[in-house]
């Protein structure tokens, strides 16, 4: 039950990001386009508004959104998301500052590196996607009562290089 509430107040706060990026870009506003009859078109119906989305690494503690993506939940918000795999905060902060991406999921260290270059183009944290580590101990074979010391003589596979 616990996971289940993680996992809703996961979906929920990506869509809110997504909600807020969206309304900081104006392009939730509906502005309706006027023919030269004077004839009132409404250019939002059927076009989904489309999202460059980069995560810094694919993730099982992301779960949550891949599933709301693949359940499409955000195509019935109307949006079209296309996920990237950023390779690490470097290159998300990377693609968000050339505009090649609308939003950057990684940690906040990436803003402030580029802040304290003194950079004029920085980005800003706006929100808490995450709480927790994203670190999971996974394994092939079920374990009932797991212990630290069950890992003795085993190799364990760390994340991704550079991550924190």
């Amino acid at each position: 039950m616990r996971r289940l509430t993680y996992g809703i107040i996961f979906i929920l706060a990506v869509l809110g990001v997504i909600g807020i990026a969206l309304l900081s870009k104006n392009e939730l506003i509906d502005t309706p386009s006027v023919t030269p009859s004077g004839d009132i078109v409404d250019t939002n119906i059927s076009k989904p508004t489309k999202l460059t989305v980069s995560e810094v690494t694919h993730s099982v503690f992301y779960a949550p959104q891949y599933v709301a993506m693949n359940l499409g939940f955000f195509e019935e918000e109307g949006l079209e998301i296309e996920l990237v795999n950023g390779g690490g905060a470097d290159n998300v902060m990377t693609s968000v500052l050339a505009d090649q991406v609308e939003i950057g999921f990684a940690g906040p260290e990436a803003a402030i590196y580029v802040y304290n270059e003194n950079n004029s183009d920085y980005a800003e944290v706006f929100a808490q996607v995450t709480k927790r580590d994203g670190s999971m101990l996974v394994s092939r074979e079920k374990t009932d009562e797991f212990t630290w010391e069950d890992l003795n003589g085993k190799h364990v596979i760390p994340g991704r290089v550079g991550g924190v």
